[in-house]
């Protein structure tokens, strides 16, 4: 694997730190992003727009789809592991006493 070394105004110089990095390094050359559908997706970061600075159009159906997942994210419930947690912490709160100044 290749280390990519970036120091000030040093060039191919590699640090410690760069060879700790380069461990947890993954090539992702051949991998791509793929929509539900299994298209290939090459810019995930921008949007069909009409014009230059115009607004974003209905037609991007990557970002409506990103938009639907967005909004149809779990959120975890309440369980008794929570409750718990929160029953410590207001009976923190009652045993604190607020100082008149």
């Amino acid at each position: 694997m290749e280390v990519l070394t970036v120091a000030k105004g040093k060039k191919n110089e590699t640090t410690q730190k760069d060879k700790d990095l380069a461990m947890f390094q993954e090539d992702a050359t051949e991998e791509y992003l793929t929509t539900n559908q299994g298209l290939r997706i090459n810019d995930n970061q921008n949007s069909l727009k009409a014009g230059e600075r115009g607004p974003s159009l209905l037609e991007d159906l990557h970002l409506r789809e990103k938009i639907t997942h967005f909004d149809h994210e779990r959120i975890p419930e309440r369980n008794d592991w929570t409750m718990l947690e929160m029953k410590e912490v207001l009976a923190l709160a009652k045993q604190c006493v607020p100082r008149r100044a």
